[in-house]
């Protein structure tokens, strides 16, 4: 249930919590009463911990020279927090798109702590647009935690549909 939690507090003992989801459960005399029950999930093994993967938090006027620097460093991936729904300053797509054109999977999340990334807008750095262009939305993963996700993925060697698919 790891997916709805976050450290909500820096010192707080009662740190990880679940704002949008609640509780997962409660302990009585008798039993736990679970409230919502934990989905299976797929285990993996063999996760490479080297693989390079940044995770850049996009803002408004938001230069290309992140991305050209990542283009020439061989990342192995990279986890882009946008803005709103799922988009990014134009100013920024030649960098992105040199990126894409070596190969290198963009998973996109929102960098709102509600909501979703979806392509909506297809103006140039749109949702839509990004989407065409190759970029994979996740949904329901803020940034560090699709960042463990595309290192997983990775580590399996999972093609560009794989990750597409691993992250719907």
């Amino acid at each position: 249930m790891m997916k709805f939690t976050l450290v909500v507090h820096t010192s707080n003992i009662n740190t990880f919590q679940s704002p949008n989801h609640g509780s997962l459960g409660v302990l009585t005399n008798e039993r736990v009463q679970f409230h919502h029950h934990p989905y299976r999930q797929i285990a993996f093994r063999d996760i490479d911990e080297q693989l390079r993967v940044p995770l850049i938090k996009a803002y408004m006027g938001m230069e290309s020279d992140l991305f050209e620097f990542y283009a020439q460093q061989n990342i192995d991936g990279l986890v882009v927090e946008a803005l709103g729904q799922g988009n990014l300053p134009m100013t920024c797509l030649s960098g992105l798109k040199q990126c894409l054109d070596k190969g290198i999977p963009i998973v996109l999340v929102s960098r709102s702590f509600n909501g979703i990334v979806s392509p909506v807008y297809a103006y140039e750095g749109g949702g839509a647009a990004l989407f065409d262009d190759g970029v994979i939305f996740s949904n329901g993963l803020n940034g560090p935690k699709a960042r463990l996700k595309l290192l997983v993925g990775l580590s399996q060697h999972m093609t560009h549909q794989q990750l597409k698919e691993y992250f719907e």
